[in-house]
């Protein structure tokens, strides 16, 4: 394995838009309701 994924991946590589998207996701509302107490989220 390259020690990078920006060597292994191509630019337009699906797996780097799904990463972008995930980025990209506004989670603060979701991460405010998790209590962290090890329950179900």
């Amino acid at each position: 394995m390259p020690p990078s994924v920006d060597e292994w991946l191509p630019e337009k590589h699906l797996a780097r838009f799904v990463v972008d998207m995930i980025a990209s996701l506004d989670l603060r509302a979701m991460i405010g309701s998790y209590r962290g107490s090890g329950e179900a989220s």
